[in-house]
Order: C-alpha cells, then structure tokens, then sequence
C-alpha cells in the first residue's frame, strides 16, 4: 500500500476500473464556537457536502467522490479525523449540528445537497432541521430517524475493542472478522487514514469514541428529525443497504412519517460508500441539482 496520498487514490481507481488524473483533494478547514472542523475539498466551490458514519472520517467518501467527479466537501465530523475532539464525548447528530452547519456555510456556501451516512446521514436531518431551507435535498445512506440501539450493534461491537493496538495490521484483521470492507486492500487504506502511531509503535484510533473507556453510546431518540424529513418529501432519498441497518420496521416507519422519500436499493453492507461507491456515486449524482 502507497503512503502516498495521490498514490493511495491511484490504488483505489485501478481497484474500481476507472481513470483517475484529477487533482487530489485538499485539506481545509474552519472553527466554530466549540469545534475545529476539518475537511477535504474535491474541486473549487463544492456542490455537494458528505458527512460520514460513527468512528470515520471523510477519507470513507474517497471512492465515492472519484467516482461522481462533482466539486464536493467530505466534512470530518467533530471527535473524528483530522476534526477537534469536545472536552466531553457528545457526538450526537443534534448536539453536532450547529457546527457542521456553521462548517458547510464557511466552506460550501452554495451547497444545497447534503449527503449523510449512518451518522451522517441524522446529523444532515438535524442541520436541516436547525435552518430550513438552507438544504435543498438529502440522501440518507442507511439511516432513518427510526434507528434504534440494536441496529447499530455491529458497528458499537467493532468500537469497543482496545483503545491500543500493536500494529495497524491488528486493526485491518479485526475489522475483516467483523465482515467490513469490500477487500482487504480498501480496509488497508481505511485503517491508515483513520489511526495514528504513537512514539512507542503502539496505534490509536484518530476518532474520540475509539479513545473512550466507555464504547459509544447509540444515537438516542432521533423522532424530531422526522420533520425535517418529511419536508423535504421527494427531494429526501435512501440508499437501502441490502446486508445494512435499515429493518423492515425502520421502513414502515418511513413510510408513515415521510411517504413521499425515495428509496434506492443496494446490494451492499452497512457501509455502501466502500462496498459500492460506484452505484453510491450514480444515486448521489440523481439527486444532485
């Protein structure tokens, strides 16, 4: 695996089948009232804003955005990446809102769709929720406001290992026992981006929640971004992951609280943006005004 950025990116288009000879994306970044916001830009004034999942960061969207070649912003999102940690561990999608609002203003003022995974994708409800009409649409990429604690075990089980590992090479075999990723050499490049080595070889993970004693706590009741939704009706679509989080119940309640949403199914895991970011890249590019 190349330590190179620009390398790295050559890696995964020879992966996907696709050409490649843009620029990389560039790391930018702004403060809000309680965070420093970190983020990469792909292009000149973005179009679209990507928000990741829990325990990622904007590097999860590389595939993706190479793919869809639209000038974009992957935000990473407070406590994750290159992003400022809080002195307390509030990572919810309400309590995070208001800086990746203030973030998407600074950085991608003409943005319009927002474009959210797990995590993401209730945090851009709520950022909706904070101003509307500031989001024109949405695309929720395996997550309702219908989420509960047992849909997202999988990913909390994966969290709650060590807070120190001996090698990255530890991280990649767990995360393959967990069943995440779509081959070892994109979990490789995942483990990389989202760790760090300390001075005694040992590796952390970059995110706060992975630095806890405590595993991360799930979302809470995320009913009042049911609004937000619903207004937004056919300009609102989820990507329904066929081996995902997203129950026959979450469905029904999607149904009932936002009939007119559009709903896109993927044969993939939890993680749509790395098992298929090529179809991902497609459903966003519908959406996109």
């Amino acid at each position: 695996m190349s330590a190179d950025p620009a390398g790295l990116l050559q890696e995964v288009a020879a992966e996907l089948g696709i050409e490649w000879s843009s620029p990389p994306p560039r790391r930018v970044g702004c403060s809000t009232g309680e965070d420093r916001i970190s983020a990469l830009q792909w292009g000149e004034d973005p179009e679209i804003v990507l928000l990741h999942g829990m325990g990622q960061n904007a590097h999860t969207f590389d595939a993706t955005a190479m793919a869809l070649r639209r000038p974009l912003l992957a935000l990473d999102l407070p406590g994750h990446g290159e992003s400022s940690w809080r002195p307390e561990p509030r990572y919810g999608p309400e309590e995070i809102a208001p800086s990746v609002l203030q973030a998407i203003d600074a950085l991608a003022p003409r943005a319009r769709l927002l474009v959210g995974h797990s995590l993401g994708g209730l945090t851009a409800l709520a950022v909706a929720a904070l101003r509307p009409g500031r989001v024109g649409s949405v695309v929720l990429v395996d997550v309702t406001p219908a989420v509960a604690a047992e849909d997202g075990a999988l990913v909390r089980g994966f969290l709650a290992g060590p807070e120190r590992f001996a090698s990255r090479e530890e991280i990649v075999e767990r995360a393959l026992a967990f069943g995440i990723g779509r081959s070892r050499a994109q979990v490789e490049r995942g483990v990389y981006h989202n760790t760090r080595v300390l001075d005694d070889g040992r590796v952390v993970w970059k995110h706060h929640l992975g630095n806890l004693r405590e595993p991360p706590q799930p979302a809470g009741d995320c009913a009042r971004l049911w609004a937000p939704l619903a207004r937004l009706g056919a300009a609102a679509t989820l990507v329904r992951a066929s081996r995902g989080f997203v129950t026959d119940r979450q469905m029904a309640a999607l149904a009932a609280h936002a009939p007119r949403a559009r709903v896109e199914p993927v044969d993939s895991g939890h993680n749509v943006q790395q098992d298929d970011p090529l179809r991902l890249a497609e459903l966003i590019g519908s959406a996109a005004p």
